[in-house]
């Protein structure tokens, strides 16, 4: 997330949510490589189609209107379109460790029930957010930054959310994990359409293209994947 939030200072969210929600398709190539799990050939194609369409935003993004280099000089351009694949590469290391500790038959954990899976894997993800929450606060503190909770409500309502959207990703990557991570990948469509209309952000028709090639691609591969 602190990938993705830095990048969100310098890039659209058109295009740097499409691109972090292709861990889904990192992810099954890792479940691939790393579990041995299989992908039909249909899967491979939505793979190469979001390769394409990244290449074309990449391409892109540094040429026109939309030069970033021009805008941000060589070094922050590079930098800031690498932070939503950085946080994109992450995600699907994280999601690969989910679908593996998360699945009863292949879970190292001791001890551990289909029915209490669930809320050891929250009571995880919780507690690894307190303790960042902890460490932060230590740093702004340090750095005398003024942090005043009442001012903060709509920060307050982001966490509630994405907490909550937590609680509905363990649900998911309890059940067949390697489905249900390019399912949820799938959520770019609601993030462009909501850059579109509360964010007023502009592409060109051409990245448009590419973007919709790589949102294809990924709700083929959750499509195929689900069969």
């Amino acid at each position: 997330m602190a990938f993705s939030f830095f990048g969100m200072r310098f890039i659209e969210e058109s295009i740097s949510d499409p691109i972090e929600n292709t861990s889904g398709a990192i992810c099954s190539l890792l479940a691939v490589v790393v579990l041995g799990e299989t992908i039909a050939a249909g899967s491979a194609i939505a793979i190469v189609v979001i390769v394409i369409g990244i290449l074309g935003i990449g391409f892109l993004d540094n040429t026109g209107d939309t030069d970033r280099k021009k805008k941000l000089g060589k070094k922050m351009a590079i930098i800031a379109f690498a932070m939503p694949f950085c946080y994109a590469i992450i995600d699907a290391i994280g999601s690969l460790l989910d679908i593996y500790f998360l699945d009863i038959e292949t879970s190292p954990l001791s001890n551990i029930t289909e029915a209490t899976i669930e809320d050891v894997a929250n009571t995880s993800y919780e507690l690894t957010f307190f303790i960042c929450a902890v460490v932060l606060l230590i740093f702004m503190k340090i750095k005398g930054v003024k942090f005043e909770l009442p001012t903060q409500r709509d920060k307050i309502l982001a966490g509630v959310c994405e907490t909550a959207g937590q609680f509905t990703y363990v649900y998911a990557m309890s059940g067949d994990g390697a489905i249900a991570a390019p399912i949820i990948s799938s959520v770019c469509v609601v993030s462009l359409i909501l850059s579109r209309i509360v964010l007023k952000e502009k592409l060109t028709k051409l990245q448009y293209f590419f973007l919709f090639l790589v949102i294809a691609g990924i709700l083929a591969l959750a499509v195929i994947e689900g069969e």
